[in-house]
């Protein structure tokens, strides 16, 4: 018997929800009282119902017996109001009922199913659990005594008597226990006792009727030391390829061209290796990235090199004005150093050091145009405080100082 029982403000009562087999009786408590039902009760039913059992009497009464519908959940307020969920229309929702019963109709009119519900002691809150946006969440209904639903529209599942096929075809070979299978054809001959086999005189018990052809597993050894305790080994950093996206071409203009994305880290996580490029000519024109993360320990910290190339096409140039429309190339080359220390799950402090080389120079021009240099250091401290959800649209709040 499965059950969830409670207890009513009197405590002589518990309602109970149950699937009970015909002519129950079974034994409860210490004291080893036996069950009696009331003569002519029938507790068969392939639905889950809600129960009665009075500690008195030791007398379990059938509250609820709604046709092919399941109740459950009671919970009863201390002016004995019986809440409980039912699927009668489909659907799991809220009904209301006097103690023994009668009075029943629904609170609720949810498209969700409703599970597990609670009641205060006075009846003036209800708290129910139903799906939300993929998610169970929890919701509060005031005054459930006071709220009435006429009718439930049935559902297309209830209509066409969906998920009761397996408990009619149950109880109805309980009225018919003899086999119903037919042969195929007008055979006229018995072969349910035939032996299909080579050898049919070989009794077929004493080997496995399939063979397992799987391999046997490699036994492990020289894992314990002398005192049987288990040897321990020091971690080793080995790195395993994560990402590795890449494609080429080539074109009459620019050449060769090719991008590639590598990640590479360890088992657990703690390093990583990110490697990037966009391959244009040679290297000179070409962007590429080179980094190094630890993350083994609270305070995270990397470094990275990195160099970029962006091409302008110019009307003229004052370093060059006898050219027209010259190609400037505009490159990028730095190294920096980052890291960042979290004061708890949504904020951090970010530091970071970056020194960058820049450099201008004119290309496909006849005339001797020198190199123009520029060194920079970009310091970085910043107070992150971010506990947005990665959605098209920010939610919550995202903060950096």
């Amino acid at each position: 018997m499965m059950c969830s029982p409670i207890t009513s403000p009197r405590g002589r009562r518990t309602p109970s929800r149950s699937t009970l087999p015909a002519s129950v009786r079974v034994t409860l408590f210490r004291a080893r009282v036996p069950i009696a039902k009331p003569a002519g009760a029938n507790f068969e039913s392939p639905n889950r119902d809600i129960y009665s059992f009075d500690l008195a009497t030791s007398t379990i009464t059938r509250i609820t017996s709604t046709p092919n519908a399941s109740e459950f959940y009671p919970a009863l307020s201390q002016d004995n109001k019986l809440f409980y969920i039912s699927d009668a229309n489909g659907i799991n929702n809220v009904y209301e009922a006097n103690a023994d019963g009668t009075g029943a109709h629904p609170i609720t009119n949810s498209l969700s199913k409703i599970d597990q519900i609670s009641v205060s002691n006075d009846g003036s809150k209800l708290v129910f659990s139903t799906m939300h946006k993929g998610g169970y969440d929890l919701y509060l209904l005031r005054t459930p005594e006071n709220r009435h639903v006429d009718t439930l529209p049935i559902t297309e599942y209830r209509k066409n008597d969906g998920g009761r096929l397996v408990a009619r075809i149950d109880t109805s070979l309980k009225n018919n226990p003899s086999d119903t299978a037919k042969g195929y054809g007008n055979v006229g001959v018995d072969l349910h006792d035939y032996v299909y086999s080579n050898n049919p005189n070989v009794e077929r018990t004493e080997k496995p009727l399939f063979q397992d052809h799987r391999q046997a597993v490699a036994t492990v050894t020289n894992y314990k030391d002398s005192s049987g305790k288990y040897i321990v080994h020091e971690y080793r950093t080995v790195f395993s390829p994560d990402v590795i996206i890449g494609s080429a071409g080539y074109t009459g203009i620019y050449g060769l061209q090719g991008t590639t994305q590598m990640l590479f880290s360890d088992e657990l996580g703690n390093q990583q290796i990110f490697f990037a490029t966009n391959l244009i000519l040679d290297l000179r024109n070409s962007d590429y990235v080179l980094a190094y993360y630890n993350l083994s320990n609270r305070l995270n910290w990397g470094i990275q090199g990195y160099h970029s190339a962006a091409f302008l096409l110019e009307t003229t140039d004052p370093d060059a004005p006898a050219e027209t429309y010259p190609i400037a190339r505009f490159t990028s080359t730095g190294f920096g150093a980052v890291g960042a220390y979290p004061f708890s799950r949504f904020s951090r402090f970010d530091l970071g050091l970056t020194g960058a080389i820049f450099q201008k120079d004119l290309i496909d021009v006849s005339e001797n145009v020198p190199t123009k240099t520029r060194y920079a250091l970009f310091p970085q401290a910043n107070y992150v405080y971010d506990d947005a959800l990665n959605s098209y649209f920010l939610s919550d709040r995202r903060i950096a100082l």
